[in-house]
C-alpha cells in the first residue's frame, strides 16, 4: 500500500498543478486535521479543487467533503489568501515540498510539506511565518508564527545534478546502492529499485564500490527515468493496490495496471478507495464512546482487583503472625515507659523484625516473612 509521495512523483505532480497558475483562491475548507481543500477559480477553465490529505498526498480532486465549523488554521488561511492569485507553483529543489506563490495586497508563499507527518505553512514574501497547520520544533528549524520558514535540504538536487555530483554522493556513501539512491540521492525506494534494474547493478552492492563506468551508467539511467513521459498508473497485485505512479516502470511490468488521464486522478481514485477519511454516523460515534467507557471501566476494575488481592495477602499475613505482632506491641509499649522514641529507634537499629521507627509520624515498620 502506498503511504507517501516521492520527490520524483511530486515533480510530475507539479507539472499538472501548473494549470492552477493565475487562478484565484475561491474558498478553503478544513473538515479534518489531515484533510484540507483549496478551491480555485481558473480563468476560462472554472473551478478546480486542490486536496491535501493525511500529510502525505496532494492532488487535484473532483469533489470535496461536507465541511463543519472551520478550524482556526482554516480561518487564518481565509483571512490571508482568499481572492489571492497564484503566480507560480514549484517544487522546493528535489524536496518533497510544494511551493505555491500567491499575490494579494502583498506576496505570500504557501508551503505544503509532504514528508514525515506533513504540514502546511503560510509565509510572507520574506518567509516569515503567518500561519501554520502544526507547530513543530526541530534541531535546525522552528515552525511557528513569526519564525522564518526554512526547509530541509538534500545534499544533491537530483533534478539538476550532473554525473560528477552523483558520483561524489555514491563514492562517499556507506549504504547499499538502492538505499543510497533512495535516501541520499533522494529518488525514493521505488525509483531506486527501477534504476538498479535498468543498469543491471545489484541493489545490495555498496554504492562506494561503483567504478567510473557503472557510475556513469547509473547517472544516465536516473536522467532517463526522470525524463519519461507521464503515464499515470495504479499498480495492483491480486486486487490489492501496491503503488500509484506517474510513469511506466519496468519494475511493474508483470503486475496489473490501470491507466489514468492524470496523476492527480490516479491519486484521487486511490485515496478515495483505500485511505479516505469517512465521517462517522451518530450511531458509530455513540458506539465508540461506549467502547471507550467500557475500556476505562475494565482497566479500573483490574486495578481494584489487584489492590484487593494485595490487601487480602497483607491481612492473611498479619493473621498468621498475630501472636508475634501482639508480643512486639507489648514490648514496645513497655519500652515507651522507660525511654523516648528517639532512644528506642537507636536501640532497635539491628532488630530482626522491626526495620524502622519514625518518631515524627509515630509509626513502626515491620518486615514479616
Amino acid at each position: 500500500m502506498k503511504t507517501n509521495l516521492t520527490s520524483v512523483e511530486i515533480m510530475y505532480l507539479v507539472e499538472e498543478l501548473k494549470l492552477l497558475e493565475q487562478a484565484k483562491v475561491d474558498s478553503i475548507f478544513h473538515p479534518e486535521k489531515e484533510e484540507l481543500y483549496l478551491v480555485f477559480h481558473v480563468p476560462t477553465k472554472g473551478k478546480h479543487i486542490l486536496k491535501y490529505f493525511k500529510g502525505s498526498f496532494c492532488f487535484i480532486t473532483s469533489q470535496k467533503r461536507p465541511h463543519q465549523k472551520p478550524s482556526g488554521f482554516c480561518l487564518d488561511l481565509r483571512r490571508h489568501i482568499l481572492n489571492a492569485r497564484i503566480t507560480a507553483i514549484t517544487q522546493c529543489e528535489s524536496e518533497r515540498i510544494l511551493k505555491i506563490e500567491l499575490e494579494k495586497e502583498e506576496k505570500m508563499n504557501l508551503y505544503i510539506e509532504l514528508f514525515a507527518k506533513g504540514n502546511i505553512i503560510l509565509t510572507k514574501k520574506d518567509n516569515s511565518i503567518l500561519a501554520v497547520l502544526k507547530h513543530a520544533t526541530f534541531k535546525e528549524r522552528v515552525i511557528r508564527p513569526k519564525e522564518i520558514y526554512s526547509h530541509p535540504v538534500m545534499p544533491i538536487n537530483i533534478f539538476k545534478a550532473n554525473v560528477l555530483e552523483i558520483q561524489a554522493i555514491t563514492k562517499k556513501s556507506i549504504k547499499t546502492l538502492v538505499k543510497c539512491l533512495a535516501t541520499e540521492i533522494g529518488i525514493g525506494g521505488t525509483y531506486a529499485e527501477e534504476v538498479c534494474l535498468l543498469t543491471d547493478l545489484p541493489k545490495t552492492k555498496k554504492a562506494s564500490e561503483l567504478n567510473k563506468e557503472q557510475s556513469s551508467s547509473l547517472a544516465k539511467k536516473i536522467k532517463e527515468v526522470l525524463s519519461k513521459k507521464s503515464t499515470p498508473l495504479i499498480i495492483s497485485e491480486e486486487d490489492e493496490v501496491i503503488d500509484v505512479i506517474p510513469i511506466n516502470l519496468e519494475l511493474y511490468k508483470d503486475y496489473s495496471q490501470k491507466t489514468f488521464k492524470s496523476y492527480s486522478e490516479a491519486l484521487d481514485s486511490y485515496c478515495t478507495s483505500n485511505l479516505e477519511i469517512r465521517e462517522k454516523t451518530p450511531k458509530e460515534k455513540v458506539k465508540e464512546k461506549l467502547q471507550r467507557m467500557q475500556k476505562t471501566q475494565k482497566k479500573h476494575l483490574e486495578q481494584i482487583e489487584i489492590q484487593s488481592k494485595e490487601e487480602q495477602d497483607k491481612g492473611e499475613l498479619i493473621y498468621s503472625k498475630y501472636q508475634l505482632l501482639q508480643e512486639l506491641v507489648g514490648q514496645i509499649n513497655k519500652a515507651k515507659q522507660e525511654m523516648t522514641l528517639q532512644e528506642m529507634k537507636k536501640k532497635l537499629k539491628n532488630h530482626k523484625l522491626i526495620k524502622d521507627l519514625d518518631p515524627k509520624d509515630k509509626t513502626i515498620t515491620v518486615e514479616l516473612e
